[in-house]
């Protein structure tokens, strides 16, 4: 399944990247090419990472020694722990 989003990601980057041919031909600002060639890059980089790691998912005894097991990033009642981002700003205040 993983593959298969990494796949449809990488479509996903090509029709980006035709956008920006587009958006350069026609002459569109330059923060929009600018935009959609960081969204290929990004695009094409989550491909790799999915490619990277959906062997695990397809081999359980394929997943690198010492990576936490699915148990362990899991809080009460089996519900997935949400991840935690010291960068993130709080809420109601402004930076």
């Amino acid at each position: 399944m993983l593959r298969r989003v990494a796949d449809q990601l990488r479509d996903g980057a090509e029709i980006i990247k035709d956008s920006q041919y587009r958006a350069q031909w026609d002459r569109l600002p330059d923060d929009i090419a600018v935009q959609l060639r960081q969204a290929h890059d990004l695009a094409q980089q989550l491909a790799d990472i999915l490619d990277h790691v959906a062997p695990a998912f397809t081999n359980p005894g394929a997943a690198a020694a010492g990576s936490p097991s699915p148990a362990s990033e899991r809080g009460q009642e089996g519900a997935v722990a949400a991840p935690t981002h010291a960068s993130a700003p709080q809420p109601g205040r402004r930076r």
